[in-house]
């Protein structure tokens, strides 16, 4: 099987997100799940703030381990509640 940037049977980006270069990488970079880190630095709050979030119910995580995940899903219903 060779390179898949020259294989016709996958589809390109812009024929999946509708989105072309620098749009195109913009799309791929988004990530799953974001750390409590991530989520401090995308809403500009303390990481005291994020927990109190969580037990205010307004911000639903997941344990992974001893670490908590949040889902791009959940970000954005946060930020609509807002």
């Amino acid at each position: 099987m060779g390179d898949k940037r020259f294989d016709k049977s996958v589809p390109s980006c812009k024929a999946v997100t509708g989105r072309a270069g620098k749009d195109c990488a913009e799309a791929h970079s988004q990530k799953l799940l974001y750390t409590e880190k991530d989520v401090c630095e995308m809403l500009s709050l303390s990481r005291a703030g994020v927990l109190r979030a969580m037990a205010n119910g307004l911000l639903a995580g997941v344990k992974i381990g001893r670490s908590r995940r949040f889902t791009a899903q959940e970000l954005q219903r946060l930020i609509s509640s807002l």
